[in-house]
């Protein structure tokens, strides 16, 4: 009952205080290649001064603001070009914005964004000059795109579900069936070691779940076309690191549940929270501050954000450094919690 009141208590006030405060503002770099111009200066106080944007860093080229873009330091850029000022006053200017369209609804976000931008910056740098608007135009410059489908971002988030429900769910009830139907007594007083029926039950339902894995990614790649930019070994190596994670999560559940209700509720309770904060919903770093305390502690935004690289940005494995270290943390941490806590359960 405890469980089932608290539940959607603690996944509402997780809900509010990560998405309830407004996001953040976009980071973003700033490219002005019009440094003589008085316009183009205009232009740079109009974007520091937007609600939608945060200026992280300024750059002197096109190819930087790229690469910034491509490295993830910010997540798009804002490029004033040459003669920015001069073609202002002639005729018309443009600005380039660069995306990232492996996050499509930041890419949005960026493009609404800008455009409403141009708009109430058409009309200040009009004004200031004494011209008739309008006169600012947009190109876009995207990467990994524009052929990206939407199918494309997205599946290292189906993924991600797959790998933690499915496994923690199935392996949750584990200890709990063998608790609740009586045989649990049985099985520890058999001649296996504590450890070797943790491993046995790990295979058997990581067996299980992997099959599920390529299942999954022979329907996406060949039934949907999903873009993958690194070798099937890669992808497998990481989804394999996080479904062994998944399991002691599941098997940790399991050995602290009466019965098996409660194992899929524990599995449950933990799922909703991991999906909230994965950046599925909006990524993480335009979160509020606070709340990113959650994301950072949660396996599933490193594994979709390890995919995502590997998939769609098409990064080497050992560029992954930053995600693969959580998630090896993040199976140390639940495959000793599962066999210290079935210890103190037996005794």
């Amino acid at each position: 009952m405890a469980m089932v009141i608290g539940m959607p208590i603690i996944v509402m006030v997780l809900f509010g205080w990560g998405y309830g405060g407004g996001m953040g503002h976009i980071p973003i770099a700033v490219a002005n290649l019009d440094p003589e111009g008085m316009l183009s200066w205009s232009f740079v106080n109009i974007v520091e001064q937007s609600k939608a944007f945060h200026v992280v860093a300024y750059v002197d080229s096109l190819e930087k603001a790229e690469d910034m873009v491509q490295e993830g330091q910010v997540l798009g850029a804002i490029v004033i070009p040459e003669g920015f000022t001069q073609s202002y006053l002639v005729d018309g200017a443009f600005v380039i914005l660069v995306t990232d369209e492996s996050m499509p609804s930041i890419s949005r976000s960026l493009k609404d964004h800008t455009a409403a931008l141009l708009t109430s910056a058409d009309a200040t740098l009009s004004a200031e000059v004494g011209v008739q608007g309008p006169r600012l135009s947009l190109i876009l410059t995207t990467l990994y795109g524009p052929e990206l489908k939407r199918i494309d971002s997205f599946m290292p988030v189906v993924l991600g579900m797959i790998l933690l429900l499915l496994p923690a769910t199935l392996i949750s009830v584990a200890i709990a069936r063998e608790r609740e139907k009586g045989t649990f007594e049985a099985l520890v007083m058999s001649p296996l070691r504590r450890w070797e029926i943790i491993v046995g039950k790990l295979l058997a339902y990581g067996f299980v779940t992997f099959l599920d894995l390529l299942l999954t990614l022979a329907i996406a790649l060949y039934g949907f076309k999903v873009l993958m930019r690194c070798s099937l070994i890669d992808i497998l190596a990481v989804s394999t690191l996080f479904l062994v994670g998944s399991l002691g999560l599941g098997l940790a559940a399991s050995v602290v549940s009466r019965n098996q209700l409660q194992a899929y509720q524990i599995s449950t309770f933990i799922f909703i929270p991991a999906l909230l904060f994965c950046g599925a919903f909006a990524p993480v770093e335009i979160l509020t501050p606070s709340s990113r305390i959650v994301a950072y502690i949660n396996p599933l935004y490193y594994f979709v954000d390890a995919l995502q690289s590997l998939m769609v940005r098409g990064q080497p494995l050992y560029m992954m450094l930053w995600d693969l270290t959580p998630l090896f943390i993040y199976v140390v941490v639940t495959l000793t919690c599962s066999l210290l806590l079935f210890k103190a359960r037996v005794d």
